[in-house]
């Protein structure tokens, strides 16, 4: 009875065969080399030779925050900066575009004054990326 079975399942589904071994430690180490290749061009594509630390910021009036920071950058290189000033909702309140650079020194701080269309309660960095 079993053997019936047993014909009738291998003529409906076919052999069951054991699967290789070699085959499955090759597709292991293919996906071990493609994770690392994913992961170096992850790295990379996010690598910024710019790096800002935001210092702290004072609050002037409703209508001005000033903000001060250190950006790090190559000698010699010309960044664009965004600064921001937030409100207590974290919404935006303030924004200034600015050229920084070039510079000796490859650390240097900056106080920028934001105008300001509401009270805000902090100041920061947005983003900075080398021209």
């Amino acid at each position: 009875m079993q053997d019936k079975q047993a014909e009738i399942l291998s003529e409906r589904y076919g052999v069951n065969r054991a699967p290789r071994k070699g085959s499955a430690k090759v597709l292991g180490w293919v996906a071990v080399i493609v994770a690392t290749v994913l992961a170096g061009l992850f790295g990379y594509l996010n690598w910024s030779p710019i790096g800002t630390t935001d210092i702290g910021f004072r609050v002037i009036s409703p209508w001005q925050t000033e903000v001060d920071f250190e950006i790090q950058m190559p000698v010699g290189s010309v960044a664009t900066c965004g600064v921001e000033a937030l409100n207590n909702s974290f919404t935006q309140v303030g924004y200034v575009l600015l050229d920084l650079g070039p510079f000796e020194q490859s650390t240097t701080r900056h106080t920028v004054s934001i105008n300001t269309y509401q009270e805000a309660v902090t100041g920061l960095v947005d983003e900075c990326t080398l021209r």
